[in-house]
């Protein structure tokens, strides 16, 4: 063979080089499912709210008229609106005021040495296993004022029990019942994986200088399981804001709207009413809204947060 066509040998055997040695076609043919599958389910979808929310459609008339910022003025001038968006933010804090405190009490409780501690642990975690709209149906005749089991509870003790569901000033408190009974296992569950992971050297010593267990609480493990505890927090919030399935079987966002928070109105807006436009628009202010609150969130308690033991 010539050196002429060793040459040519050699220059066809580079250019034919095997697919593992172009790392970024590999990459791209491997994310290729997931990015068409993030495409079509979430990215698309989310283009295509923010584009109805700058039109007056009622999803069965083929022609859709564009009107630019109109529905977001109309949100931010409608008195309805603010009253939805000041109830659920006084439903989300109330709910994470209470869930949260009461998870870390209980993993705090189920972290301990005990007979049938995973007995308790199952049981716990029970409810969240449940559908919440199954779990919604139950508590729908617990609050029965004339059959329900809590107002029965309530008249052995004296205790005349209110109509919790057909009463403005009882029903979102009882949205609110609903959901910390729900999720409060979850949580302590998720602070009681963060709990395990402290190593218990830290509480022997701390118990050999003499501390007491509000000491190693305080001093332990409330900064070492802070990166939970932030989790926890921003995902409480987030699912919160969200609440539909409680308010859709307990109480329809009534008696007077007293439960009509924002997931509900954008329902009613978009499939009572049939104002797509609004309820595209209400859909976008709340993604943003939760963006703008994770962010915040998670650079406010950068100060406070231990990553590391």
């Amino acid at each position: 063979m010539s050196e002429a066509d060793k040459k040519g040998t050699g220059a066809k055997r580079q250019q034919r080089k095997p697919l593992s040695s172009r790392p970024t076609l590999v990459a791209m043919l491997m994310l290729a499912p997931a990015l068409t599958v993030l495409t079509t389910f979430v990215f698309f979808p989310v283009v295509y709210v923010v584009f109805l929310s700058f039109l007056d459609w009622d999803l069965i008339s083929p022609d859709k008229q564009f009107v630019g910022l109109d529905n977001y003025v109309d949100l931010a001038q409608s008195e309805e609106f603010r009253a939805v968006l000041l109830r659920t933010v006084v439903y989300s804090a109330a709910t994470a005021a209470i869930t949260l405190p009461l998870a870390l009490l209980l993993a705090v409780f189920l972290n301990q040495k005990f007979r049938g501690r995973n007995i308790y642990r199952t049981i716990l975690s029970s409810p969240f296993a449940v559908p919440l709209v199954g779990s919604a149906v139950i508590w729908l005749w617990l609050y029965d004022p004339s059959y329900g089991l809590i107002n029965y509870l309530l008249s052995l003790v004296g205790v005349q029990g209110p109509t919790w569901l057909e009463s403005s000033s009882t029903a979102l408190l009882s949205v609110i019942i609903v959901s910390v009974w729900h999720y409060v296992g979850y949580y302590a569950l998720l602070f009681l994986v963060g709990l395990q992971d402290i190593p218990a050297e830290l509480y022997e010593a701390a118990r050999i200088d003499g501390a007491g267990r509000w000491s190693e609480f305080w001093n332990i493990t409330l900064p070492l399981l802070s990166p939970t505890v932030l989790f926890a927090s921003t995902v409480s919030v987030i699912q919160s804001f969200q609440v539909f399935d409680q308010v859709y079987v307990l109480t329809n966002g009534g008696p007077a709207n007293s439960t009509t928070t924002l997931i509900f109105y954008l329902y009613e807006q978009g499939f009572r009413f049939f104002h797509i436009g609004t309820a595209a628009a209400v859909s976008v202010f709340l993604l943003l809204s939760l963006i703008t609150f994770t962010i915040l969130h998670l650079r406010l308690s950068r100060r406070w947060v231990h990553y590391e033991v």
